[in-house]
């Protein structure tokens, strides 16, 4: 679902100001679990309300409890609603995004990205491995890192490794 209203952000230069309402229709078993939860990284709102404010997403981002009370977050929380939908498999949310104006856009999700049905690229591995190593090893041990492990199989000795597990 965050794959969808990400692509409609790209393809449509919808900024959140632009934001009049957005529909998630999604399986009716899958609502009660993400819809307005207290934690930020379960509740699809605030997702959906930092991904269109950030551009992306983090974990960091994504678990950030404080954020959820910042009133740009908030007053974007108040324009999407989770719309139970039966003929809708599990995964497979359809997201609807209204502008101010009028206008409306939508995508149906597909797969998650990610999922063996939708695989990562290697630049979008090095992105996601580098956004969680970099603050526990900084910057450039995390890049050292994941440089070493995309060709882990030119180590002569694999305890050559642990050099690269430190932080600074």
């Amino acid at each position: 679902m965050l794959d969808a209203v990400s692509i409609l952000i790209k393809q449509n230069t919808i900024g959140y100001r632009d934001v009049a309402e957005i529909v998630v229709r999604m399986a009716p078993v899958e609502i009660d679990t993400v819809d307005n939860r207290a934690m930020p990284d379960i509740s699809i709102q605030h997702l959906v309300s930092l991904l269109l404010i950030d551009g992306d997403l983090t974990f960091d981002s994504s678990h950030d409890a404080e954020c959820m009370q910042d009133s740009t977050v908030i007053a974007l929380k108040q324009k999407i609603t989770l719309v139970p939908d039966p003929s809708r498999e599990p995964r497979r949310a359809h997201v609807t995004i209204m502008i101010d104006g009028g206008r409306s856009f939508s995508h149906q999700a597909g797969p998650v990205h990610g999922s063996p049905e939708n695989p990562m690229t290697r630049e979008d591995v090095d992105r996601k491995a580098f956004g969680l190593l970099a603050p526990v090893l900084g910057k450039a041990n995390a890049q050292q890192l994941i440089d070493v492990l995309w060709n882990i199989d030119a180590l002569e000795n694999i305890r050559d490794l642990r050099k690269h597990l430190r932080s600074p």
